[in-house]
């Protein structure tokens, strides 16, 4: 699933072989849970709500802002494990 993201942006060699769906894209969605419940051999029951996508919607905003601010405390680690020590007067 990409997620803020869109797959032509993948770089290197996994470019040309990158499959997936965008979350954003409510049919790609669809698709891709039908997909799994014919593989699992889960009887789908209907497709997603209004409601339901609004809740999948607000999920997948809350792990893609606890990403990105987790890639911030990481470079802010790199930054400081990198940075000069303060010294003293010279």
């Amino acid at each position: 699933m990409f997620v803020d993201i869109k797959p032509s942006a993948v770089p290197g060699p996994l470019a040309s072989e990158v499959q997936g769906i965008r979350l954003e894209d409510p049919p790609d969605l669809t698709r891709a849970i039908a997909r799994l419940q014919r593989h699992f051999d889960i009887v789908a029951e209907a497709e997603l709500t209004e409601d339901e996508w609004a809740s999948l919607e607000a999920a997948v905003h809350a792990v893609a802002v606890l990403a990105e601010e987790q890639r911030g405390a990481d470079l802010g680690r790199e930054e400081a494990a990198t940075a000069p020590e303060a010294s003293g007067g010279a």
